[in-house]
């Protein structure tokens, strides 16, 4: 067991990759149901449920590398975290397209070796996007250190970023209904490609790193404005679902960016204060340390799961989702335990 770890943060991590899971689950009758329907509605609640999940992990991420007094050589980033995230990137990009291949029969409808190629190189899995972002960041990690560093930059800098969320909300509820497309394609692709999640690494930061306590009437302002979120999040996507007569996803970055600082500051301050025993911090450890082979075998799980276990068509969605997440994400955690165990699977990619 590592002493020097903070048990809360692996507990974080733990919980955003099972909240990964569960919005994939629920998303997998999502997009065919009808918007009016009782199914589609449940659907609907999980899945706005864990949308916080990829904010937290890059908030984590910027935790880990921006600390000014862990010093972390640019040599070290790339020999170490750059080549083993791109090494990780390449087989499970190559290993996930070779199963869907065979999994969702594409190779009975054609067998041609061009087919075969083309499937194998121009298609990517949902999960692997964040892989990338991952990547992206850890390049930019010494230049956005400069920013953690110097404590007069920082709250100037997310003082930006709070404005640039300003800008999407003004482009996106404004400019798009009042067809301002130059003002809607600049500013929604900057933020959700670049703005937020810079802007969340340095946030995850601050929020643990540089805020030692948060006051009891802040914390529940959070909480409150993270329902408000969710509770947005909800309520849009039923309307422009119900508008158009079909699913209609958005990314409400906005209200992403408040439940996922909500649940970061419960964490931070109910979590952390939590008593665990050393062999309770040796099973979340063990836990955390699993956890991107989780999120790397996820989605097959889930397919397999959900064709030869509990197919979630046939069973009640609001008991069926949560069960079909947990039955992966236990799936999910033996399979990279046993791939863990293997050496030099385990130091390239796993």
């Amino acid at each position: 067991m590592n002493k020097d770890r903070i048990i809360w943060l692996d507990c974080l991590r733990i919980v955003a990759c099972f909240a990964v899971i569960f919005a994939h689950t629920a998303s997998q009758t999502f997009i065919t149901r009808d918007p009016s329907s009782l199914g589609w509605n449940i659907c609907n609640c999980y899945d706005a449920m864990c949308y916080w999940a990829n904010y937290a992990f890059y908030m984590l991420a910027g935790i880990f590398f921006l600390d000014p007094e862990k010093e972390i050589p640019t040599s070290k980033l790339y020999k170490k975290y750059i080549k083993k995230l791109a090494l990780v990137f390449i087989f499970w990009f190559f290993l996930n397209n070779l199963f869907f291949y065979w999994f969702d029969g594409k190779y009975l409808v054609s067998n041609t070796t061009s087919t075969f190629l083309r499937e194998m190189t121009l298609h990517m899995t949902k999960h692997l996007w964040f892989l990338l972002a991952i990547i992206g960041f850890y390049v930019s990690v010494p230049i956005i250190r400069c920013i953690t560093r110097n404590k007069d930059i920082l709250p100037y800098f997310l003082f930006v970023g709070v404005l640039w969320y300003f800008v999407h909300f003004v482009a996106s509820s404004i400019a798009q209904p009042l067809s301002l497309k130059l003002i809607s394609r600049l500013a929604i692709p900057l933020l959700h490609n670049m703005i937020a999640p810079c802007f969340s690494f340095v946030l995850g930061y601050y929020l643990a790193k540089c805020i030692e306590k948060i006051d009891v009437k802040t914390e529940f302002a959070w909480y409150l404005l993270g329902i408000a979120g969710y509770l947005s999040i909800v309520f849009a996507t039923a309307y422009f679902s119900c508008k158009e007569g079909k699913t209609v996803l958005k990314y409400f970055s906005e209200s992403v960016l408040a439940t996922a600082v909500a649940v970061f500051v419960f964490f931070k301050c109910r979590v952390a204060k939590i008593n665990f025993s050393v062999q309770a911090k040796k099973a979340i450890q063990f836990l955390s340390s699993h956890m991107l082979g989780v999120y790397l075998l996820h989605l097959a799980c889930l397919s397999m799961v959900d064709r030869y276990v509990l197919p979630l068509k046939s069973l009640n969605l609001l008991f069926s989702i949560p069960l079909v997440a947990l039955v992966t994400f236990l799936t999910s955690l033996a399979m990279a335990i046993l791939l863990k165990k293997i050496p030099w699977f385990n130091k390239y990619f796993i």
